[in-house]
Order: structure tokens, then sequence, then C-alpha cells
């Protein structure tokens, strides 16, 4: 059985209490913060890690894919899933190509994508 820290306590603990909606949100941070990583480290010329913390946005935005309900969720839900796909793609340009540009587009729609959820969340629809 494994330990946990504090720190990792506390994040279970969060993420469990947490509504859809802040779990959403919580996954576009955890994106952009990755998508950050790689900005910096294509600054440095850190490649490997460039590579790894694009797979890493790039499996959040698969999970986020993988939450979409499709039926409940009609045009709302067909267009996040494109916009995924479409992130997801430019992420692999990124990454494949070591370019800035894909990185910064990616990052710029999730901060739109997060503001819009904060804006609506709480919300009754």
């Amino acid at each position: 059985m494994t330990v946990k820290t504090p720190y990792q306590q506390y994040n279970e603990v969060k993420i469990k209490s947490c509504s859809k909606q802040d779990l959403i949100i919580l996954a576009y941070d955890g994106a952009i913060g990755f998508i950050e990583r790689c900005l910096i480290n294509l600054e440095e010329n850190h490649y490997e890690s460039v590579h790894i913390n694009s797979l890493k946005a790039q499996a959040i935005l698969k999970e986020l894919m993988l939450a979409l309900d499709m039926i409940r969720g009609g045009e709302i839900a067909a267009n996040l899933m494109e916009i995924y796909n479409y992130m997801i793609y430019r992420l692999v340009i990124g990454n494949a190509k070591k370019e800035k540009q894909p990185f910064l587009e990616v990052k710029d729609l999730l901060l739109n994508l997060r503001s819009a959820w904060v804006e609506i969340k709480g919300k009754k629809f």
C-alpha cells in the first residue's frame, strides 16, 4: 500500500468534493498548465519534456471528450468534441514541429472555454 502525502490527500478530497463544472474547470487548468510547461520547455530546448507535457495535455483533452454526453449535450457536445479533436491535432503538430504557435493557440482556446465554464458555474439550466 502506498502512503499518500498530505498534499495528495488534500487533492483527493478536493477532487471528490467538486461539482462536475468544477472538475471540468480543473481539467482545463491542468491542460493549460501542461501547455505552459511545453512553452517553457521549448524555450529551453528540452524537447523530451515538450513531448511528455504535450502528451499529458492531450490525455486531459481525451478525458474531456469521453465525459461528453453526446445524447443529452446535443449540438454543444458535438461542437466541444470537434474543438477537443482540433486541439489534440494542434498539440500533435506543435510537438512534432517543436513550434510555439500551436501550443499558444490551444492555450488560448482552453482559456476561452474555461472562462465560459466559470461564467455558467452554478447556474441551473
